[in-house]
């Protein structure tokens, strides 16, 4: 699965929306649009980033190379729950 209109759809909706109720009644279109596509897509690049760069690591996992979608907001003054955004992170070495 690749990033389609529906993912970048559900992240507007979300920033809109930023609530547990809102994403508990959204959480089908979280699995297949946020995170399965996001998960596909580190699968898919990993390979060509460690021909790339031997050194680039990707782990197409949460907490992996796909960080989690809710925000700890026990010292923000911003207490929205969910990032509305898509955070994935690649690294040289070891993990």
């Amino acid at each position: 699965m690749a990033f389609t209109r529906e993912t970048f759809d559900f992240l507007r909706d979300l920033s809109r929306n930023n609530s547990k109720d809102w994403f508990d009644a959204n959480r089908d279109r979280y699995e297949a649009h946020w995170k399965a596509a996001a998960l596909d897509f580190i699968a898919d690049i990993s390979a060509d980033m460690a021909a790339l760069s031997p050194p680039l690591a990707a782990q197409p996992k949460l907490n992996g190379s796909l960080r989690r979608i809710n925000r700890d907001v026990r010292f923000s003054k911003d207490k929205s729950p969910y990032t509305a955004r898509l955070h994935m992170i690649f690294w040289a070495g070891g993990h």
